[in-house]
């Protein structure tokens, strides 16, 4: 039996503790979507661009409890953040009227790295990922780009320098998505 446990979700620093690190107008022409806002960097994106007067939706899978707290702090706060449930691998992007036009797409949508065997290739493992980093994106581009959204914040990873054994498959996908990019570019 293989099972994980999803980690509780760290607590980022709150809103207003961003403030002093952006102009209140700095990103007030981005209406920004934040695939993965729920957690961990999206979570920090979010809070920062609608401190800087983004307008920001953000989307979560699993996180449903996570996206009201941060939607309610951004908005508490003299922020504009809505939300969206959006599952990468099943759901279409009409499917969760995510048919708006956006100016900045920030996608981190990630499965749980750090599932790999360093003895082993999971072909499997390695589909998963694939989706994730590689065709899901893809769609999400063409999607957008139809509607005119030109800029697209797509993350690396240090597993591309540090190769570390028991993520080749996450590796091998996360490289293939910044090849990706270059050919988008």
């Amino acid at each position: 039996i293989i099972a994980f446990n999803r980690p509780k979700s760290v607590l980022q620093s709150n809103y207003n503790s961003y403030k002093s690190l952006v102009k209140e107008d700095e990103f007030a022409n981005q209406t920004a979507l934040i695939i993965g806002g729920s957690r961990g960097i999206g979570e920090i994106t979010a809070k920062i661009l609608a401190n800087g007067g983004a307008d920001v939706s953000i989307t979560y899978n699993r996180g449903h409890d996570d996206s009201d707290r941060i939607v309610s702090e951004i908005n508490s706060n003299g922020g504009k953040c809505k939300k969206f449930k959006y599952d990468v691998l099943n759901d279409t992007l009409q499917d969760v009227n995510l048919i708006k036009t956006y100016t900045h797409i920030y996608y981190y949508a990630t499965p749980f790295i750090f599932s790999g065997n360093k003895d082993s290739f999971s072909e499997k493992l390695f589909t998963t990922f694939s989706k994730f980093y590689i065709s899901e994106f893809y769609q999400l581009v063409n999607h957008f780009y139809e509607r005119k959204t030109l800029k697209f914040f797509y993350p690396s990873t240090v597993a591309l320098d540090d190769m570390f054994g028991n993520m080749m498959e996450y590796t091998l996908a996360k490289f293939s998505g910044e090849k990706l990019i270059d050919f988008l570019q």
